[in-house]
């Protein structure tokens, strides 16, 4: 066993508690990492506004060492430093993506499929993916989700994005990844809406063409539009923003909605189909994995991408009901990251 501060979910809008949790010794196809970082998604705060069965251990992006390995892992060896992802490493039509890991607190079990924002995690193989040590163990914590998800989403379709009218609803950390990537891939402009106005002074690295804090005051369209909020008003806001179509001549634009809806949504569908526009539905960046890590390393390695400007907030993991509570009050303008 080892044993492992973790921070626990137990009640909703409660503080997470900081406590030890037991790991035992990993199965077959689990590994046991140390973690150096883990950064904070904004979809975690969906666990975090319910109350669980049963406590849940949360986080789902992080660096660490390999420190433990079952008997059947080929691929990994302890020392290897790994990011932790809940976009699968290896995956097949046989692949069963919910591999539970068991641990204990309090002598009870509690079940995850993936955990972070924890000194150890236990998970399954294929939730792990070979680093390279030439990048920075901190800062790299967000490309297991901000980073495939956002600059994975443009790197699949950059045949889509080269010379293009860019427009981006909702700047956090997914989106600043969007943002470069297109930037990279060719895009022609690149515009972020954005109701949070605190948001605009971390713009300044980023090559953005125009932020937007009033929707009301745009009066152009794009070819395409990335929704990274993904509620009613966001998404019927792409579908008006993107261009049309011209019958027998060119297709309408294109929306990539990459928000994860809470709810069922409204959505005009007349304008989808009259005005020939596309919607591509966007989870971890639809992209194999090794493919955008080994392209992303490759432009950091090369100083293309500045890792740091992505992570601008840096919590020690004790604060992290800190860390949290800034991020629910719009406080971290891009991504935070929790320190081990």
């Amino acid at each position: 066993m080892i044993d492992s501060v973790a921070a626990i979910h137990r009640k909703k809008n409660n503080k997470m508690l900081l406590d030890t949790i037991q790991i035992p010794d990993p199965k077959k196809d689990q590994i046991i990492i140390k973690n150096v970082s883990s950064a904070i998604c904004g979809s975690q705060f969906i666990n975090l506004s319910r109350t669980p069965n049963t406590p849940e251990l949360l986080g789902h992006e992080s660096v660490g060492t390999v420190v433990k390995i079952g008997k059947n892992i080929k691929n990994f060896k302890v020392g290897d430093e790994v990011y932790l992802s809940w976009v699968p490493s290896i995956s097949s039509k046989k692949t069963n993506y919910l591999e539970y890991s068991e641990v204990f607190w309090n002598k009870k079990p509690i079940n995850s499929v993936i955990f972070t924002w924890s000194e150890y995690s236990l998970v399954h193989k294929q939730f792990v993916h070979k680093k390279n040590k030439k990048l920075d163990n901190i800062y790299s914590s967000v490309l297991g989700c901000a980073g495939i998800t956002g600059f994975g989403i443009v790197q699949k379709y950059k045949e889509n994005i080269k010379g293009k009218k860019i427009c981006l609803i909702g700047f956090g950390g997914i989106g600043s990844f969007i943002v470069d990537a297109c930037i990279h891939f060719g895009a022609l402009s690149v515009d972020v809406i954005e109701k949070n106005i605190l948001k605009k002074k971390s713009i300044k690295e980023f090559k953005i063409n125009d932020f937007i804090s009033n929707v009301n005051d745009i009066n152009k369209k794009y070819d395409v539009v990335f929704d990274c909020v993904g509620n009613e008003v966001s998404l019927n806001q792409a579908l008006e923003i993107t261009k049309n179509c011209i019958p027998g001549n060119s297709e309408g634009g294109m929306i990539f909605l990459i928000g994860f809806p809470l709810k069922e949504i409204s959505f005009n569908f007349r304008n989808l189909l009259m005005q020939e526009k596309t919607i591509i539905g966007c989870r971890g960046g639809n992209i194999e994995s090794k493919i955008f890590f080994k392209y992303i390393e490759k432009l950091v390695i090369q100083k293309k991408i500045n890792l740091h400007k992505y992570c601008t907030n840096i919590y020690e993991f004790k604060n992290i009901n800190n860390a949290l509570s800034e991020f629910k009050k719009n406080k971290i303008s891009i991504r935070g990251v929790i320190k081990f």
